[in-house]
């Protein structure tokens, strides 16, 4: 395993700590695990979201084989959104959650980039990947749309508002 314990899994609505490999393979040993990367995107105050199947979110991919986690969260930042180039600034704690797909439990890690970009490009959600809008929000906003988000995405957007609070 290439990570470090302990991780923090969000399964349905429930918020689970695993503290070890083996915790890990108990609990989860029998899931199918995808890896995916994207970015916490900034410009001038405002932070880069889509709305996907109803859902506020930040851009996400999974990676592709030989790819680094690097270059996976660049590149689907990019193809989620239109812009044509971001930087990537810090990488951030990955977030897990599971989901059911064909009848199949997955455990899906995500590695996480603080990156910046420029608000000044055009914005273009991909549709085919059911992306309905792509929208600079105010950074203070952002909680509030998280509200209809995810569980992890709202662990992921604290440890990000304490970093940039931290860095202040």
């Amino acid at each position: 395993m290439d990570f470090d314990f302990p991780i923090t899994i969000c399964n349905s609505d429930e918020v689970i700590q695993i503290g070890s490999a083996a915790e890990f393979q108990s609990q989860f040993g029998h899931y199918r695990t995808i890896c995916a990367a994207g970015g916490v995107v900034i410009d001038d105050g405002n932070v880069l979201m889509i709305s996907r199947l109803g859902k506020w979110d930040f851009p996400k991919g999974k990676q592709e084989i030989g790819e680094s986690v690097e270059l996976t969260a660049q590149r689907e930042v990019m193809e989620e959104t239109g812009l044509k180039a971001v930087e990537l600034v810090k990488q951030l704690p990955d977030t897990w959650h599971t989901y059911w797909l064909n009848n199949e439990p997955i455990l899906k890690r995500s590695c996480w980039f603080l990156m910046n970009g420029d608000a000044t490009q055009p914005l273009i959600p991909q549709i085919e990947e059911d992306i309905q809008q792509v929208i600079w929000v105010p950074i203070a906003e952002v909680e509030n749309r998280l509200k209809n988000s995810y569980s992890s995405l709202k662990i992921l957007w604290n440890q990000v508002v304490n970093l940039i609070t931290n860095e202040n």
